[in-house]
């Protein structure tokens, strides 16, 4: 059936339709690699067959890395900040941001587009490991340069989506002395110095996605955590009520 169906008389903005397509079709590689690995004995052959999809996935994820450098001038984030590295013992539900950059974007749809395409490349770097494991077997599959190109890309993307975090949860709308008064970090529409429950909502698909890859350090699964709760709180009793807690 394809995708194109999906996109008749449905696209407004080319770039996010763009993004979407290829959401889509890293979708339906991954639908066709679990049914072949579901179906397929371990020769030579099917060996080559799995290797295949592996390249498809890479050849994939390279579409979603031009697609970001290509997005336009608004498109493009900020880092208005650092939180600083802590060393020690720390108690990371206690920071304000996780230690790293702090992103900002134009608004949150914006920072979702840019989100759903990093989960998109989670899932294919996900996809080049299990096909990387199958094909090698019974070799470590961690040995591989698949795996460890993988594991890079994986870990700059997760860094990504952290750094999108505060702005989702209206980190910013507190901070407006970090920017030059350009009119950026603005939500789409309403009050900017209220809280926003929808783009909460729209941070948990990439928060689900992070949570269960395996490049997930100790301190980082701790802070995620944190984050989903902080968005229950959000989307289930009241926004003010979650996000005071932390940014007042």
């Amino acid at each position: 059936m394809g995708i194109d169906w999906w996109f008749r008389d449905a696209i407004h903005d080319e770039n996010s339709a763009a993004c979407q397509r290829l959401n889509l079709m890293a979708s339906e590689l991954r639908a066709e690699v679990t049914n072949l690995m579901m179906t397929l004995t371990r020769t030579p052959e099917n060996a080559e067959l799995i290797r295949a999809l592996m390249r498809r996935a890479q050849a994939l994820d390279g579409e979603l890395e031009q697609w970001m450098r290509q997005l336009p001038e608004p498109w493009h984030y900020k880092t208005p900040c650092w939180q600083e590295h802590v060393t020690g013992d720390v108690d990371y539900a206690s920071l304000e941001v996780f230690p790293g950059r702090v992103d900002v974007y134009n608004d949150f749809w914006m920072a979702s587009v840019w989100n759903l395409a990093r989960t998109a490349r989670l899932i294919l770097m996900s996809l080049t490991v299990r096909c990387a494991a199958w094909a090698c077997s019974p070799v470590d599959y961690r040995t591989t340069p698949e795996y460890a190109a993988s594991a890079r890309t994986a870990a700059d993307t997760i860094t990504d989506i952290l750094a999108s975090v505060p702005y989702h949860l209206g980190w910013h709308t507190r901070r407006r002395s970090l920017f030059a008064g350009d009119g950026a970090a603005g939500f789409a529409c309403g009050e900017d110095d209220e809280m926003k429950g929808l783009a909460g909502y729209f941070l948990t698909w990439p928060l689900a996605c992070v949570m269960i890859q395996d490049y997930l350090t100790e301190p980082r699964m701790l802070i995620f955590s944190f984050f989903f709760f902080l968005l229950y709180m959000t989307l289930s009793l009241s926004p003010h009520l979650a996000i005071s807690h932390k940014i007042s």
